[in-house]
C-alpha cells in the first residue's frame, strides 16, 4: 500500500498545515477549508480552492481506509492530468478497476443529477477512456461528494443503479471523532507543512 500523497494541492494550499489543526470532525476540516478559500480569491479562484482540498481530502480517505467494505475504493489514486469528471482510480474489494468523481458542494442537502452536476461526463469518460461500464454486479463508479447524494431518478434512470455514492452523512460517520484517522492525516501531510505555508 502507497500513502505518498500525489495531489498538487498539498503544494498549492494557502496553509496546509491550519488546514488540518486540532482537526477532528469533517465540519472542522469543511469550516478551515471555507475560510481559506476566501483569502487570495484573485490568485486561486474559491469554487477551485474547495473542490481541490476536498479532492486531497478523498485522497486522504481512501487511503485510510483500503480495505473498508463500505467505502469500496483500493489502491486509490488521484487523477492528475485533464480528467474530464473522473478525478481518481482505483480497485474495488473484488480487484477490479474502479474510478471516482469528487464533487464538493456547500450545501449538504443538494441530491447530485447527471445533467446539473455533470455525472452524465464522468461515466462517459470512464467508458471511452478506461473501458470501465457501469454494472450492478460490480461496483465501478464512485461518487465521493459532500451533497446529501445522488437524484433518485439519475440513479435509477440514467445510472440503472450501478453508481455507488460516499455521501456527506457516510464520511462524517466515519472521520468524526476518528482521532487515529486525522492523526495520519497530519502524519502523511507533515513533510508538506513547512513548504506549503504562506504569510496572509
Amino acid at each position: 500500500m502507497n500513502n505518498d500523497i500525489i495531489h498538487l494541492f498539498k503544494t498549492r494550499a494557502h496553509d496546509l498545515e491550519g488546514l488540518f489543526k486540532d482537526v477532528s470532525k469533517f465540519s472542522q476540516f469543511e469550516k478551515n477549508l471555507q475560510i481559506q478559500s476566501k483569502l487570495r480569491p484573485n490568485d486561486y479562484r474559491p469554487n477551485k480552492y474547495l473542490g481541490d482540498g476536498f479532492e486531497l481530502f478523498a485522497e486522504l480517505f481512501f487511503k485510510l481506509n483500503p480495505i473498508n467494505p463500505r467505502t469500496v475504493v483500493c489502491e486509490y489514486k488521484p487523477v492528475l492530468e485533464d480528467d474530464f469528471g473522473v478525478d481518481g482510480e482505483g480497485v474495488n474489494i473484488k480487484g477490479n478497476p474502479i474510478v471516482v468523481q469528487v464533487k464538493y458542494r456547500d450545501n449538504h442537502n443538494h441530491l447530485l443529477t447527471g445533467n446539473g452536476d455533470h455525472l452524465s461526463n464522468f461515466v462517459a469518460e470512464a467508458a471511452s477512456t478506461q473501458r470501465i461500464l457501469t454494472d450492478k454486479k460490480d461496483i465501478s463508479h464512485i461518487v465521493f461528494t459532500t451533497a446529501k447524494g445522488i437524484h433518485k431518478n439519475t440513479v435509477e434512470n440514467r445510472f440503472k443503479d450501478a453508481v455507488y455514492c460516499i455521501n456527506y452523512k457516510m464520511i462524517k460517520s466515519i472521520v468524526d471523532d476518528n482521532i487515529m484517522f486525522w492523526r495520519y492525516c497530519n502524519d502523511l501531510l507533515t513533510p508538506y507543512y513547512n513548504n506549503n505555508k504562506k504569510n496572509d
